[in-house]
């Protein structure tokens, strides 16, 4: 699965770390749907790669 952060790189100039709401786009064949998550970024990039998966995306954002 891919994990884009370029968004939010550029936004912030640092990669995504801490605990925060953490905002991701999850897109397959250019349909695309949000998903939200509060808490520490590497659960909260755990989570949305589960929901990517059970309906079927294959692109994570994380979104600025």
């Amino acid at each position: 699965m891919e994990v884009d952060r370029t968004q939010y790189e550029i936004a912030h100039g640092k990669s995504p770390r801490g605990t925060g709401l953490w905002m991701f786009a999850l897109g397959r064949n250019g349909a695309w749907t949000e998903f939200s998550f509060n808490g520490k970024f590497g659960d909260a990039l755990r989570a949305a790669k589960q929901d990517a998966k059970s309906i079927g995306c294959t692109v994570v954002v994380v979104q600025s």
